[in-house]
């Protein structure tokens, strides 16, 4: 750029036809050039700070967005983060009421086993009663059936003796009717 400003002036100052070379136009263009040459490396510091910042700015632009983008990005990883730890809980809370279900299952358990242990020993107790009775009655039949023999018995020969006392009595009888 400077190049093309010293050439512009050279021009200028050569008195060119279509340049009307006036000392006031030619004072300014020394001063221009004066003025330039001094201010030429504040120019280029100037262009380069304005460079700097504006590719900061530009990166800090590129920065901001990329920011925006991961904040959308971490608040829907969040969210589904959110969701597997509600689901969780749920599976924790079922889980949870579950193994109360099962606790209970169990200490029903125990006391039906319990229950069952004793009534079965009450069952066997009354096997045994029953058999103790059953034997006894056994025993007791044996005895009824030889005294309902022996009954029997008597009762037949009770039965023949009255009737030997019956036909006894009607020969005794007929025997005084006889006499």
């Amino acid at each position: 750029m400077e190049s093309k400003v010293k050439a512009l002036l050279s021009e200028l100052n050569a008195g060119k036809e279509y340049f009307p070379r006036t000392p006031g136009f030619q004072l300014e263009c020394e001063e221009f050039l004066t003025l330039f040459n001094g201010r030429n490396t504040k120019f280029k510091k100037n262009y380069d700070k304005i460079a700097v910042s504006t590719m900061k700015e530009r990166t800090y632009n590129a920065l901001k967005i990329q920011l925006a983008e991961q904040k959308t990005v971490t608040k829907e990883s969040r969210q589904l983060f959110q969701v597997v730890l509600n689901e969780e809980a749920k599976l924790l809370e079922e889980k949870r009421k579950l193994q109360e279900q099962l606790a209970e299952v169990d200490c029903q358990h125990a006391i039906k086993r319990s229950n069952k242990e004793k009534k079965g020993q009450l069952l066997k107790r009354h096997f045994k009663d029953y058999d103790k009775i059953l034997k006894e009655c056994d025993r007791q039949q044996t005895e009824i059936d030889e005294q309902i023999a022996i009954k029997q018995q008597c009762i037949a020969e009770n039965n023949l003796l009255d009737q030997h006392l019956f036909s006894f009595g009607r020969n005794v009888k007929k025997l005084l009717d006889t006499l």
